[in-house]
């Protein structure tokens, strides 16, 4: 970031230091304290530039072992000018990619935030969140840098769908922000020592990276460059950069009609695009909303919202085919249900990090649930409908047994004209006519149901 740092004295934080343009060169001094917090185990080494470091030779970066690069957009009103070409061969070179925006109190923050995602463009898997670096005042006091750097946090949040990266100092944010309301998101923490663990502000209880030197020797860069650890491995870089669970749906199956009761197949292919294996623990459960009870539920899935798990691991870039039955719910018309993986107990793969996709509303069945087939002659509701014409022995057997419907209704009109007092003789005997009439029919609607049953039958 800059060539300066983040001072470990109250009294020099008046000063404009960090990442950025300056010339402040004294050296964070910080002793480690009660905020101390060591890592969760291996780390990772990534770097942060600006055109203080020209033109890297970003293949040579890689190959030193360097697995991710934060490049600076601007800094106030002076728009970096090695910004574009690093942020695209950061990319090309196959490393983990980030941008950072040096954050002035005296700028509207939602307008100093379009301007960084603007740069950045659309993120993508591989992409970090944006990073808002705060470390200098410009005369604002803790109440108005707090709330302005929540604007810009917010506005990004809202914008992207991912949580930003807060980079400061333990003893800036301490003195000169204060506010504890931003702990949730991940903080990049600024201490150029060679302690083992950080000592980190207050507000938070954990960092994401570690900016610990400014004068780190890198192949492909002259001179020394601010250098970093990511608190984790290669898995939980990925995850921060939304390529952790990561799914693309191959092909997608389904019947898009179905008689109600019916049951039917899907099936789904998918594949594992993310650096995450898959396993048992990989479900696919309802959504728009999440948890939902579905409408289709079948009796062998796990649960109303969760239809099934996977058996085995799927690798990163291997594909799984998920087969599955749905059953039709009795209500009649268009139904559409949405469905997304979900790794249990860690997040689904539409939370942007660590996922990457498919959205929740991506993974959708529309299906047209239809009444049940009337069997022919037999009037009302009934046959044996279901996907692929019928051919679902579950539906066929709920079909029959609605065919008992109808056949008791007809009878009971049956009775009634029978039963109901002719006025006179004349219309006693069209009365007594109509009523054969009506009997004869009700005797041929059961011998059609019936055949209607044999030939549902034939079908199954």
């Amino acid at each position: 970031m800059r060539t300066s740092h983040l001072f470990a004295h109250a009294a020099l934080a008046s000063l404009t230091f960090g990442c950025g343009v300056g010339v402040e060169t004294e050296s964070v001094s910080e002793v480690a304290m009660e905020a101390t917090v060591c890592g969760v185990g291996p780390t990772v080494q990534g770097l942060d530039v600006s055109y203080y470091q020209g033109k890297p030779d970003w293949v040579a970066v890689k190959g030193s072992g360097i697995r991710f690069a934060i490049t600076r957009v601007n800094d106030g009103s002076f728009m970096d000018p090695e910004f574009d070409r690093n942020y695209k061969e950061i990319r090309a070179n196959g490393m983990v990619r980030g941008a950072y925006q040096f954050f002035r109190s005296t700028k509207d923050p939602i307008a100093f935030a379009d301007l960084v995602l603007e740069k950045m463009g659309k993120l993508g898997p591989g992409d970090l969140s944006p990073v808002v670096d705060v470390e200098s005042t410009n005369d604002a006091t803790p109440e108005e840098m707090a709330a302005k750097v929540t604007i810009w946090v917010k506005h990004v949040e809202e914008v992207t769908g991912r949580k930003p990266i807060i980079y400061t100092g333990k003893y800036f944010w301490n003195d000169f922000v204060k506010t504890t309301a931003l702990a949730s998101y991940p903080m990049w923490h600024a201490q150029y020592s060679s302690v083992k663990c950080p000592d980190i502000a207050a507000a938070w209880s954990d960092w994401a990276i570690w900016q610990y030197t400014s004068s780190g020797m890198t192949p492909g860069i002259s001179g020394g460059v601010d250098t970093n650890r990511l608190n984790g491995d290669e898995l939980r870089l990925q995850d921060m950069a939304a390529n952790g669970y990561r799914a693309s749906i191959v092909s997608l199956d389904y019947p898009t009609t179905l008689e109600a009761g019916a049951t039917g197949v899907v099936e789904l292919v998918l594949k594992n695009e993310g650096a995450r294996s898959w396993s048992d623990n990989t479900q696919l459960g309802t959504t728009e909303k999440r948890d939902r009870d579905s409408a289709l539920a079948s009796p062998n899935w796990l649960s109303k919202n969760r239809v099934l798990a996977l058996d085995g691991e799927v690798k990163s870039g291997g594909t799984v085919t998920l087969k599955f039955s749905i059953v039709a719910p009795t209500e009649t018309g268009l139904l559409v249900e949405h469905f997304n993986l979900v790794e249990e107990g860690v997040a689904w793969f539409s939370d942007l990090v660590p996922g990457g996709g498919p959205m929740d509303a991506e993974l959708e069945l529309a299906i047209e649930v239809l009444p049940a087939a009337a069997t022919t002659g037999a009037g009302g509701a009934g046959g044996g409908g279901g996907a692929g014409g019928g051919t679902n022995e579950t539906s066929s057997t709920g079909g029959a047994v609605a065919r008992g419907i109808p056949d008791r209704s007809v009878a009971a009109s049956a009775s009634c004209a029978v039963t109901r007092a002719p006025r006179d003789a004349e219309s006693g005997k069209l009365a007594a006519f109509a009523a054969s009439l009506v009997l004869l029919a009700v005797a041929g609607r059961r011998t059609t149901s019936h055949h209607g049953r044999v030939v549902a039958s034939r079908q199954d």
